[in-house]
């Protein structure tokens, strides 16, 4: 089970990346676009381009943690930035994070049905 702090800020990539690349590049991404430090404690998510995997990046007192999630069958609801923005990080709230993992559409509040038992 994935967990998160109450108040983290948490930032979703727009665009998807392939993500057969790690850690490192995931956070060379974050330092080129974002002006805050990673060592803030923020967790950035990252989204495969066919939707199938997660990848979150955060840094804690102890280092830089990696978590990933990839389904079996079905993608993810990635939620997309308002049209007329040009930002490619869209911040969410931890909640919001943990029902996008959990199989929850975020526009509709509802399971998809490839996740329903």
């Amino acid at each position: 089970m994935f967990t998160l702090p109450h108040k983290t800020p948490i930032y979703l990539y727009h665009e998807r990346l392939d993500l057969r690349c790690r850690m490192l590049t995931l956070q060379g991404v974050i330092c080129s676009q974002r002006e805050e430090s990673i060592l803030q404690g923020t967790y950035y998510a990252f989204i495969n381009k066919p939707g199938t995997l997660i990848n979150i990046v955060w840094h804690d007192e102890s280092g830089l943690n990696f978590f990933s999630k990839r389904l079996e069958q079905g993608t993810f609801s990635w939620p997309k930035p308002a049209a007329d923005t040009a930002e490619n990080w869209l911040q969410i709230q931890p909640t919001a994070l943990t029902l996008l993992l959990d199989g929850i559409e975020l526009k509709k509040c509802m399971k998809k049905t490839w996740y329903e038992v």
